[in-house]
């Protein structure tokens, strides 16, 4: 009866045993670099203009290299600083 145990142990251990087989390399972060036409607003944090205006009005976007970001969208605001509130933007 010990047979049976001995090779159902042996089993689990090998089934469990760390892979020794190479794998595929973890690949590099990319790296970010700060886009040419960004306004900082704080350390490593800047706001990028977007390709389109939105209805009118120029819009931008947050941008850090190791920060996360809000992913919304930005205005520029009356008081110089930027705004959620297109109503309080400065629109051309």
């Amino acid at each position: 009866m010990i047979r049976p145990f001995v090779l159902l142990a042996s089993c689990l251990l090998l089934a469990c045993s760390p892979n020794t087989e190479p794998g595929p390399s973890k690949p590099a972060a990319p790296t970010r670099e700060v886009p040419p036409n960004a306004v900082k607003i704080a350390d490593d944090l800047y706001m990028v203009p977007l390709d389109q205006p939105v209805e009118g009005c120029p819009a931008y976007r947050q941008f850090s290299t190791t920060k996360m970001v809000n992913q919304a969208i930005y205005y520029r605001a009356r008081q110089g600083g930027f705004t959620f509130d297109r109503n309080e933007a400065v629109c051309d």
